[in-house]
């Protein structure tokens, strides 16, 4: 960023090489950058060539600011590697500004740079935050959600990546921070909180209609104040309340993002759950496996399992459930347990697979169901779907009775699609 023309280039003095400035803050110094409002202070530097046998002298060096004569002495005065060559360096106080410096030799002028100048509104109107975050906290895993179980949550971890048109360094002076806010039932309703997310810096918030629960500020290390991207982080307890609740992201109390989420009781999530779609893990004669939408005879199958796939009607949910799957064998008044499993629960179908038995055992087995509590979620029958024939007489035979599964239900809409597109 070197605006550098020389002024002087005719014999008898010093020739200018150079001319840059850098400016410091946090004892970090950032060269070629717009300085901010904040920075500590602005370092001209220079590098002259002098012919031989020219006199030279550190008093004979000047930087003007502005044009006006305010001639400021050098700080420093330093021999280069190269032959006839000084560095000559000047520290003055970051103006308020875009100024121009210009560089003299005995009350001529060597060369000028601009020293741009950005203010505070300038510097926030280019920080952005990109990917907002939140975890919640399960046992020793940490989820990422818009909603979840208050009771099962352990604490909030949420996280973000800022961004900046130049360094971080400015932000040391305004107040980063991240809060947590309960909304709320009223006007959780009025503000749609029941779609617990919204990452738009310019979301609506009011705050008399929300509670500050806690609110943390963040810091930054020396090497993320030196780049331009930096991922921050900040963590919360449990909130202790069931409802919506919002994150806002702040400097200088302007908000760089807004996201709500939701804590839902135990039941509400149990209520949530649904069997998305039913598969039999099957393993060979060499022991590799595969899924399998039906359980077909005659291909080299050695054992096989059922696969559940379950998920939640919540929207990015979060949560943790205790279920057990068991086999319907003939004869038998009791279904045996074959697993009894805690599952994680997020924002997609997740297979729950209990293990595989062996064919011969499996012959005795008419169902697998998946249960929660008492209640049966699904079933994965092992013989398929039944199907009608018809007679001479135009009528048809009835189809033995069949317990109807997701897998089915796909069977049904792949068979109803080739009779369409025939």
């Amino acid at each position: 960023m070197r605006d550098f023309w020389p002024l002087f280039r005719h014999g008898g003095g010093p020739q200018p090489d150079s001319l840059h400035y850098a400016w410091d803050k946090a004892g970090l110094s950032f060269a070629n950058e717009p300085i901010p409002w904040n920075a500590e202070a602005v370092c001209v530097h220079g590098t002259v060539h002098f012919p031989k046998q020219t006199p030279r002298s550190r008093t004979e060096f000047s930087l003007r600011l502005g044009g006006r004569k305010n001639d400021i002495p050098p700080e420093s005065w330093t021999e280069t590697g190269e032959p006839d060559s000084v560095r000559v360096s000047f520290r003055v106080p970051a103006p308020a500004t875009t100024t121009l410096a210009e560089l003299c030799w005995r009350e001529r002028s060597l060369g000028q740079v601009t020293l741009p100048v950005i203010d505070e509104a300038d510097f926030l109107a280019k920080l952005s935050l990109e990917l907002p975050t939140v975890g919640v906290r399960l046992g020793d895993q940490t989820v990422a959600c818009r909603t979840f179980v208050g009771s099962q949550c352990q604490g909030l971890v949420i996280s973000a990546v800022l961004e900046s048109g130049t360094s971080l360094a400015p932000i040391l002076d305004c107040g980063l921070r991240v809060q947590l806010r309960r909304i709320h039932s009223h006007n959780a309703r009025a503000h749609g909180a029941s779609s617990p997310s919204s990452s738009s810096p310019s979301a609506s918030w009011h705050s008399s209609d929300r509670d500050v629960v806690k609110c943390v500020p963040l810091h930054l290390s020396a090497t993320q104040l030196a780049s331009r991207q930096a991922l921050v982080s900040a963590s919360f307890p449990r909130p202790r309340r069931l409802g919506a609740w919002e994150i806002v992201w702040l400097a200088d109390d302007m908000p760089l993002a807004t996201h709500k989420i939701r804590a839902i009781s135990k039941t509400q999530f149990q209520r949530s759950l649904r069997l998305a779609s039913t598969r039999f893990v099957v393993q060979d004669g060499k022991g590799v496996l595969r899924m399998e939408r039906i359980l077909s005879e005659g291909k080299n199958i050695c054992r096989a399992g059922p696969c559940f796939l379950i998920s939640s009607t919540e929207q990015g949910m979060a949560g943790v459930c205790a279920f057990e799957v068991r086999a319907l064998v003939k004869g038998a008044v009791q279904p045996p347990l074959l697993q009894e499993q805690e599952v994680l629960i997020s924002d997609g179908p997740v297979p729950f697979v209990p293990g595989t038995l062996d064919m011969a055992e499996l012959e005795q087995v008419r169902q697998f169901e998946l249960r929660l509590g008492k209640q049966v979620l699904g079933v994965l029958p092992l013989a398929p779907a039944s199907s009608a024939t018809f007679n001479s007489e135009g009528g048809f035979v009835p189809a033995d009775p069949f317990a109807w599964s997701p897998a089915a239900e796909e069977q049904l809409r792949e068979k109803l699609g080739s009779l369409l597109e025939k």
